[in-house]
């Protein structure tokens, strides 16, 4: 990840250890090797700011572990190892991330340029009004993929 990044970084890193042990514990069972993380900047996470600040350490752990898609359901057969590129998120598809929550894909067309926008929302966004925009997709990192979001 990028300097862009600090603040994703430090919820993996102070998980409590009750997300840590299901991040383990999904790795070990599944034996995955690929992930899929959707990866906000540090300016929307600032844009939140406010909102982390009341959150407790669980919920915070299920926030950063909503950011991995996850596994299981008849959802992610098609995908192995938990691995989606960008040309492979579907428009209104949803996703089980490693929270157990579900996140969809939604495709809105450019008016300027008619390229399809890729966005990834889950309900946290929905309470707050926001709509994240994938602005950097197919970052290939040592163990999966990445997706930056505005």
């Amino acid at each position: 990840m990028s300097d862009d990044h600090t603040v994703l970084c430090a919820l993996f890193t102070e998980l409590p250890s009750e997300s840590q042990g299901i991040l383990q514990s999904l790795i070990e069972e599944q034996d995955v090797k690929q992930w899929t993380l959707f990866a906000p900047t540090d300016d929307a996470f600032t844009a939140i700011e406010d909102e982390l600040g009341i959150l407790t350490e669980e919920e915070i752990g299920r926030i950063a572990l909503f950011h991995i898609i996850g596994g299981g359901g008849a959802e992610r057969d098609d995908v192995p190892d938990n691995f989606v590129s960008y040309e492979q998120l579907e428009c209104t598809k949803i996703y089980q991330m490693l929270s157990g929550d579900n996140s969809r894909t939604k495709c809105v067309k450019d008016g300027d340029t008619d390229l399809l926008e890729k966005f990834q929302k889950g309900g946290g966004n929905k309470k707050n009004g926001n709509l994240p925009r994938i602005i950097d997709a197919d970052i290939r990192g040592c163990n999966g993929i990445v997706y930056q979001f505005d």
